[in-house]
């Protein structure tokens, strides 16, 4: 576990690292360039992020990385990792307008940069989500007085530009993407190795058939229960004389009668329910039973 941890931090390490290239190649790349190489830099942690949750595998790059393999573009690692929950729905939004930007840039030969009406239109849909942008640089204690510094959590305004947005954005990205597993480490997926024979994969079907009925006729049995309990109270209620008696009592037959109902929709619903499954049932211990005797030991 400790090496584990270690692990974890020695590569984020490697994450800052890269974030520092990345500072320096902001002084010098035109628009087009910072667009690009933010793209393809997400793209790379998508991608290590799918592995760290896949089985190890010698051949897992070859078979779904690269040339036509299914995560070998952006769109599909920004979706496969959406629905494995390694990102969240508005982490997938950010990158995906990211990804559309770096896009745009790639294919439109001319007259695009960040003051460009469809690159702002799609920097306007960035998201930091609130408190959660790390600031490039965390002020020293103020010496004199000792207070603590306050820094910009949420840098994000209305009249920041597209290019700082982007810019925002992909830093808040980068950084989340890194931490992440070294936070909470990601679990692994681990290669499927076990026999399930079919006698043992008809079994376990009957008997969550079976628990599904036990569990419709626990809680109809529970509701005839209640039933009993109130309709002996309505009874001796009725024995009482008494101006007040009146409202508990309408109250209480009301309440009854609304319980009879639930209890006859319960009762229907069961019959269904053991009308369908019960011939599954029977006919799994059937076939249970010829597999059991053709088993060889």
């Amino acid at each position: 576990m400790k090496n584990d941890f270690f692990d974890r931090v020695s590569k984020n390490n490697e994450y800052l690292v890269a974030l520092g290239e990345f500072e320096k190649e902001l002084k010098i790349s035109s628009d087009r360039g910072i667009a690009l190489i933010c793209g393809s830099i997400i793209d790379q942690q998508l991608s290590i992020l799918l592995k760290s949750f896949l089985i190890k595998s010698e051949t897992i790059d070859k078979d779904l990385f690269k040339g036509n393999g299914t995560l070998a573009d952006f769109d599909s690692k920004i979706k496969m990792s959406f629905y494995l929950g390694l990102i969240s729905k508005s982490e997938m939004s950010n990158i995906t307008y990211l990804q559309r930007i770096r896009n745009k840039f790639a294919h439109q030969i001319s007259n695009i940069s960040f003051e460009n009406n469809d690159i702002k239109n799609m920097c306007s849909n960035f998201e930091i989500p609130k408190n959660c942008y790390t600031p490039k640089h965390i002020p020293f204690l103020d010496k004199e007085t000792g207070e603590l510094p306050r820094v910009d959590l949420n840098p994000i305004k209305k009249d920041t530009s597209a290019k700082d947005r982007f810019i925002f954005t992909f830093r808040y990205l980068f950084l989340t993407l890194g931490n992440r597993s070294m936070v909470e480490p990601i679990e692994k997926r681990e290669e499927f190795n076990q026999v399930i024979t079919p006698y043992a994969s008809k079994t376990k079907m009957n008997q969550i058939m079976e628990e599904t009925l036990d569990k419709y006729k626990s809680l109809i049995d529970k509701k005839h229960t209640i039933l009993e309990e109130r309709s002996k109270s309505l009874d001796e209620l009725k024995k009482i004389n008494g101006v007040n008696n009146k409202d508990k009592l309408a109250e209480l037959e009301k309440n009854i009668t609304e319980l009879k109902k639930e209890i006859d929709k319960n009762e229907e619903e069961y019959e269904d329910v053991e009308k369908t499954l019960r011939p599954m049932i029977e006919v799994n211990k059937y076939v249970a039973k010829v597999i059991k005797n053709s088993m060889i030991d």
